[in-house]
């Protein structure tokens, strides 16, 4: 069964995109992983890759343990080293693919919907992720998000086309989120959507702020907070 909005959402969305003037343009910013889609797609490439390569899912998850950030940071670039753009982009809709028949993953129609009122109203909308950037670049077009207006964890290339093992700043982690959109809009959102307490920066800087509850999975602190601010939270998507 395909999501849907709870009716209280989904009139306030209308009446914000009603009210809202287009002149400067709002700017929307959408986290990816949990938000845009059901899952996380890179956590289910490494899932995939460590079926050939075992323990790499295990490292990850302990690192996790000891240090989320550095974890987050250390896949971002595990992922993408050595490959060009063209291997990174055909590795993703595999995983994809996969992953969707598998019940991973599942798109959400309502966030691209939501999106494309918002291009049909002049919105400026980006997509602000920790997944590597290249990764959800090739996914966000299906949600007619252009490749430039995807801002995540990037790493550079080197003479040959390849991603080189590093990061370059802002690293797009917690308040690092918020500093790349402003690095390349000079101005704080209009509208945040996220679903975790690392899009916690986002959601406090905008006026309108949407979260998106897990369930037994959701930050309980996050759920607590948004429930405090009057932001809205959507539940019931899993």
């Amino acid at each position: 069964m395909n999501p849907t909005w709870d009716e209280t959402i989904a009139r306030g969305l209308a009446d914000m995109l009603e009210q809202t003037p287009s002149d400067p343009p709002p700017i929307a910013a959408f986290d990816w992983d949990e938000t845009c889609i059901r899952g996380d797609i890179s956590e289910s490439w490494l899932t995939f890759l460590d079926e050939a390569d075992p323990g790499r899912l295990a490292a990850y998850e302990a690192g996790c343990a000891t240090d989320r950030r550095a974890a987050y940071e250390q896949l971002a670039i595990d992922l993408v080293r050595g490959r060009d753009e063209i291997e990174v982009r055909r590795a993703v809709d595999d995983t994809f693919r996969r992953a969707v028949r598998e019940g991973r993953i599942a798109p959400r129609p309502p966030i691209r919907e939501l999106m494309a009122a918002m291009v049909g109203r002049g919105w400026d909308v980006w997509v602000v992720t920790a997944s590597p950037t290249p990764v959800v670049q090739t996914l966000a077009a299906d949600y007619g998000v252009a490749p430039d207006h995807v801002l995540g964890m990037t790493s550079p290339r080197g003479e040959n086309g390849r991603y080189l093992p590093s990061l370059t700043a802002p690293v797009t982690y917690r308040e690092g989120k918020l500093a790349a959109l402003l690095e390349k809009t000079r101005r704080p959102p209009t509208f945040a959507a996220g679903d975790s307490e690392g899009d916690l920066w986002l959601l406090e800087a905008a006026r309108y702020a949407l979260v998106i509850d897990r369930g037994p999975r959701s930050d309980p602190e996050l759920i607590r907070k948004a429930t405090a601010a009057g932001w809205w939270v959507q539940r019931g998507w899993g």
